[in-house]
This record gives structure tokens, C-alpha cells and sequence, in this order.
């Protein structure tokens, strides 16, 4: 998502329901505030950071996120 975070757009993506999200945030603040309002459907399995700047304060993390429950079709 914009560095602003999913906003909107995180109904779109409950609606489609998949079964893992790989979430790309060079935000902090917005992956936390999406997280939460993923709670409940969605629960974090593994985080990595990336330091793509190593001189600066700035750094990317990914996010491999679960369903935490199968839906029915």
C-alpha cells in the first residue's frame, strides 16, 4: 500500500478473503494501523526488516500475514 496504509481499500480485501497477504510497508505507523484493522481475520506470521538505506533512519519491512480462519465459499 502508499505510505499512508490501506485505508479504504482494506474492505476490498476482506471481501476477496486470501488465504495469505505479503505486506510491503515502508511506513511504520500505517503497518501498525492496518494490522489492527486486520485483527480478527488476519494475524501476522513472520515480519522482516530491511535496511535499504543504510545511512538514513528509514527502513522497508514485509509482513506475511494469515487468515486466521477459512471462510465458506
Amino acid at each position: 500500500p502508499p505510505r499512508r496504509g490501506l485505508g479504504e481499500s482494506v474492505d476490498t480485501l476482506l471481501r476477496a478473503a486470501p488465504p495469505f497477504i505479503i505486506y510491503s510497508s515502508c511506513s511504520a505507523e500505517s503497518l501498525g494501523k492496518d494490522l489492527l484493522s486486520l485483527k480478527g481475520e488476519y494475524r501476522a506470521v513472520k515480519a522482516q526488516l530491511f535496511d535499504m538505506f543504510p545511512h538514513a533512519v528509514h527502513f522497508e519491512t514485509l509482513a506475511l500475514l494469515a487468515r486466521t480462519s477459512v471462510r465458506p465459499i
